[in-house]
């Protein structure tokens, strides 16, 4: 899996990483990234993930990847 943020804003030339994904603690990043091949669908290029189960997690808060940011209270 990549560690970091991938750049999807604005879809046309992606500068800024603004968009996220959140998953609970009973899945492990396995990879994501960009999907690059869609620009003229938004203004922001969609991010895709695999994850693995990690079972006895289910009950964690959760968390965003790819670098774990929490969101405040």
């Amino acid at each position: 899996a990549r560690a970091g943020r991938w750049r999807t804003y604005p879809s046309r030339r992606p500068v800024l990483p603004l968009d996220r994904i959140w998953y609970s603690r009973d899945l492990a990043l396995a990879g994501s990234g960009v999907a690059a091949n869609v620009r003229a669908a938004s203004d922001h290029l969609p991010l895709f993930a695999d994850f693995l189960h990690l079972p006895g997690q289910d009950r964690a808060p959760p968390r965003s990847g790819p670098d774990g940011d929490q969101p405040d209270p």
